[in-house]
């Protein structure tokens, strides 16, 4: 399955920009500004926050997220 994500907010670890994001299976295909590509699904995430590369945050372990309570 194909996924065109359309206008978010893509955040990374280098940059920070409005842009699209083109999936193709379960790996993230190309990213850049104004793709025109066909997809079998389109998502528009415009005002939304894009973060590529991040997978399921809430199965990350326990020493890998930082709480504000972890120092008592």
């Amino acid at each position: 399955m194909s996924v065109l994500i359309k206008g978010g907010r893509i955040i990374t670890a280098a940059d920070d920009y409005v842009g699209d994001i083109y999936v193709e299976g379960e790996r993230i295909s190309l990213i850049g500004e104004s793709l025109d590509l066909q997809a079998e699904r389109v998502i528009d995430a415009a005002g939304k926050y894009v973060l590529p590369g991040l997978r399921r945050p809430s199965y990350a372990p326990r020493h890998a997220v930082r709480r504000d309570d972890d120092d008592r």
